[in-house]
């Protein structure tokens, strides 16, 4: 091997790096994000930087994970039921305050009820929001193992020399639960 050879597969090997080096970060900011916080009337949802709705996000973890399809799912029934609890729990709590406070009396039956109905309804709020928060948690973990793995590694090549290699693997997904 002749010293232009080598200063030309060295010349190459060191080009490769550079390259190398420039495609890391690039594919590094490409990771797919869900993130969710608290609006006026429920929670937003944003993914890959783009509010999202959420019967959007319904479709897209139904056709991507079903874990964090069925935490999704379990909140949308949860604020369901929070619903039907909350609204006469509060108009009958609503009523019986402005029984009391025109002089009426007290009517126990119906502010038992409705304190009673004001508690399940806030045992379902809490149970949709931790429910929201699985959901995003595991479709987050289901992103990250989606995206691919880069490294570099400095070894064996395939002909047989040495040098860098620039290794990309997607990991395999088990479905075993």
């Amino acid at each position: 091997m002749g010293i232009k050879q080598f200063f030309l597969k060295a010349k190459i090997l060191l080009l490769m790096f550079i390259a190398g080096l420039f495609t890391l970060p690039a594919l590094a900011q490409n990771k797919a994000t869900l993130q969710m916080s608290e609006s006026t009337f429920g929670y937003r949802f944003i993914y890959n930087g783009e509010k999202i709705s959420k019967w959007e996000l319904k479709s897209l973890m139904k056709s991507e994970d079903s874990t964090s399809f069925q935490y999704f799912r379990k909140a949308l029934r949860s604020s369901a039921w929070e619903l039907a609890t909350g609204l006469p729990g509060g108009a009958l709590l609503g009523i019986e305050l402005s029984d009391i406070l025109a002089g009426n009396g007290i009517n126990y039956a119906r502010l038992t009820s409705s304190v009673a109905l004001c508690a399940v309804s806030s045992y379902f709020y809490f149970r949709k929001e931790r429910s929201y928060i699985q959901s995003v948690l595991s479709f987050n973990k289901y992103l990250q193992q989606k995206e691919p793995s880069v490294s570099i590694g400095f070894g064996a090549t395939a002909s047989g020399g040495l040098g860098l290699k620039l290794l990309i693997s997607k990991p395999v997904r088990s479905f075993t639960h």
